[in-house]
C-alpha cells in the first residue's frame, strides 16, 4: 500500500494533506469543490495549485474586459474568494513554483465544439500552458509535492474533463511531476509517493442528472445575466464529457451534501465564469446560517438524488450540480485511494441507473408555511377584489381595473414569498374565492351576476393570475442570478 513518504505505515495516509492541481481559477470549485471543502472541514491541510490565471476566458457580463490585463486580476480575486468559501488557506500559481524569474504560463484558450464540450483554440499564444516546457512545469510541481508530502493528489483526467486543452495539459504535468517527486531531490531516495486520483462521474449518474435538471428548468425559470433562460443540459443523444466514465471506473464517490452551502458560495464567487447557480433546497437560506432552517435545508439533500442544483458557464447551457464527487485511482489502487481519503464521508458504491432519483427538494416547514400564507392571501385578495370589481366612476369600470391589478400584485407577492408553490397556493385561494362569490347572495344580489361585467371578472381573474406567473423575475424582487 502506498504511503505519504514511500516508507512509512499506511496509516499515515489518513491525516496526510490533500493537494489539488488544476488549470484555471474556477476548475478547483467546479470539479472538486465538495472534496476540498470536506477535507478542510475535517482539519486536513488542503493545498491548491492553479496553472494559469485564465487570461483568455470569456467574461460573463463583461465582454469589454476580454483580452485585457483586467482579466487575470479579476480571476485572482475570484479564486481567492472561492478558496476562502471552501475553507482552503494555501494556494500557489504554478509559475511561482519555478526557480528563478520570468516564468508564468497563460491560458491556452478553447472553443466550444458542442454543448458542454470544448476543443483547442486555433491561436494559442507562445506563453500558453500547452506551449510550455513540460519538464520545467513538472519539476516545479514536483518540488511542491516533495515539500507538502500529500496523501492524495487530485486533478483532471487525461481527457480534460470536457475537452479543454489546458485541463489535459494539467493532467500531463501532474502525472510527470509525480514521477519526478517519487525520485526525490537530486536522486535521493526520499521521494514522495502520494496516491493520484482523477475526477470522474458515473455515466448513468451524469445522464440522470442532465435529465433531472432539464425537467426542473422546464418549470422553474433561472436566468442568464442577459435575462434569457438557461438552456437545458445536453440530451440523451449528445456525447457525454470525458469526465463521465463507465460505472466500473469510478472507484469512490464522496458524499458532499454536507458542504453544499460552501460549494454554493464558492461557485457564486466566480461571477465572471459561472452564472445561474441554483440549489433549490438551499434557496433563501442565508450563507453561513445555522439552526433549524439550515439543518432542514441540508436534510433535503441526498446522495441518491441525480442532482441537487445547476449552474451554467458562458454558453448558457445548464450543468448539474451533483451530490457527490467521484474519483478514480490513477496511481495506486482503490485501497490506497480509500486510505488516503481517510474519514471523508463516502456515498457508498458508485451509483448506477437504478440508484439515482430525480432532483427533489422536500418542502421545509418554512416553505409549507409560506404556501399556506399565500393561500390565505389568495382568499383575502379574491374576496376584496370581487367586492370592488363593480365600482364605477362616471360609468367607467375603474373597480374592475383595480380588481385586476390587485390580483396581479397579490400573485407577484406570492411568487416572492414561495416561488412557484406560493403562486399555486395563491391561485387556488383567489380563483376559488372568486368563483365561490358567483353563488353567494348578499342583500338579495349575487356578488358576481351573470352579466357581461361578471363574466369578464370571472374569466379575467384567471388571466390576471397567469400574468403574475409569467412576469419577469425582477418583478418579484429577484435580480438575474449570477
Amino acid at each position: 500500500m502506498a504511503s505519504v513518504d514511500g516508507g512509512g505505515p499506511a496509516e499515515e495516509l489518513l491525516l496526510g494533506p490533500v493537494l489539488a492541481v488544476f488549470a484555471h481559477p474556477d476548475d478547483e470549485t467546479l470539479l472538486a469543490g465538495g472534496l476540498l471543502a470536506l477535507a478542510a472541514s475535517r482539519g486536513r491541510r488542503v493545498v491548491v495549485v492553479t496553472a494559469t490565471r485564465g487570461e483568455r476566458g470569456e467574461m460573463i457580463g463583461r465582454p469589454d474586459l476580454e483580452g485585457t490585463d483586467a482579466v487575470p486580476r479579476v480571476r485572482e480575486q475570484e479564486v481567492a474568494a472561492a478558496l476562502e468559501a471552501l475553507g482552503v488557506r494555501e494556494h500557489h500559481w504554478l509559475g511561482d513554483l519555478v526557480d528563478g524569474a520570468g516564468y508564468g504560463w497563460t491560458d491556452s484558450g478553447m472553443t466550444w465544439v458542442a454543448p458542454g464540450i470544448a476543443g483547442p483554440a486555433p491561436d494559442a499564444p507562445g506563453t500558453a500552458l500547452t506551449s510550455g516546457d513540460l519538464e520545467v512545469q513538472a519539476a516545479a510541481l514536483a518540488r511542491l509535492i516533495r515539500d507538502v508530502r500529500p496523501a492524495v493528489v487530485v486533478g483532471d483526467e487525461a481527457g480534460g474533463s470536457y475537452g479543454h486543452p489546458d485541463h489535459s495539459r494539467a493532467h500531463t504535468i501532474l502525472a510527470r511531476a509525480l514521477v519526478l517527486a517519487a525520485r526525490g531531490e537530486d536522486g535521493r531516495a526520499d521521494g514522495a509517493r502520494p496516491v493520484h486520483a482523477a475526477l470522474a462521474v458515473a455515466q448513468d449518474r451524469q445522464r440522470a442528472a442532465n435529465e433531472a435538471v432539464a425537467v426542473r428548468l422546464s418549470v422553474e425559470e433561472t436566468l442568464t445575466v442577459t435575462g434569457l433562460p438557461l438552456l437545458p443540459p445536453p440530451g440523451a443523444g449528445t456525447p457525454l464529457p470525458t469526465l463521465a466514465r463507465p460505472l466500473a471506473d469510478v472507484d469512490v464517490e464522496l458524499d458532499t451534501t454536507g458542504v453544499a452551502p460552501q460549494v454554493l458560495a464558492a461557485l457564486r464567487s466566480y461571477p465572471s465564469q459561472v452564472q445561474g447557480v441554483t440549489v433549490p433546497a438551499l434557496d433563501g437560506v442565508r450563507t453561513g446560517a445555522r439552526g433549524g432552517a439550515a439543518t432542514r435545508a441540508l436534510a433535503a439533500l441526498a446522495t441518491d438524488q441525480a442532482a441537487i442544483g445547476w449552474y451554467a458557464m458562458s454558453n448558457g447551457v445548464a450543468q448539474p450540480l451533483l451530490p457527490v464527487v467521484g474519483l478514480t485511482a490513477v496511481r495506486g489502487d482503490v485501497a490506497d485511494l480509500r486510505a488516503a481519503l481517510g474519514d471523508l464521508p463516502r456515498a457508498g458504491e458508485a451509483a448506477g441507473p437504478a440508484d439515482v432519483r430525480p432532483l427533489v427538494t422536500p418542502p421545509s416547514r418554512g416553505r409549507i408555511a409560506a404556501v399556506l400564507g399565500c393561500l390565505v392571501l389568495g382568499l383575502v385578495v379574491g374576496l376584496t377584489a370581487t367586492v370592488v370589481h363593480r365600482w364605477r366612476v362616471v360609468d367607467l369600470p375603474l373597480g374592475l381595473v383595480l380588481a385586476f391589478v390587485t390580483v396581479v400584485v397579490g400573485g407577484l407577492t406570492a411568487r416572492s414569498w414561495g416561488r412557484g408553490a406560493g403562486l399555486l397556493g395563491f391561485a387556488v385561494g383567489a380563483v376559488g374565492m372568486i368563483q365561490a362569490m358567483a353563488f353567494v347572495v348578499a342583500g338579495g344580489d349575487v356578488l358576481v351576476p351573470g352579466d357581461t361585467l361578471g363574466m369578464v371578472w370571472l374569466l379575467g381573474s384567471v388571466v390576471a393570475v397567469g400574468v403574475a406567473a409569467f412576469l419577469p423575475e425582477r418583478w418579484v424582487g429577484r435580480t438575474r442570478t449570477r
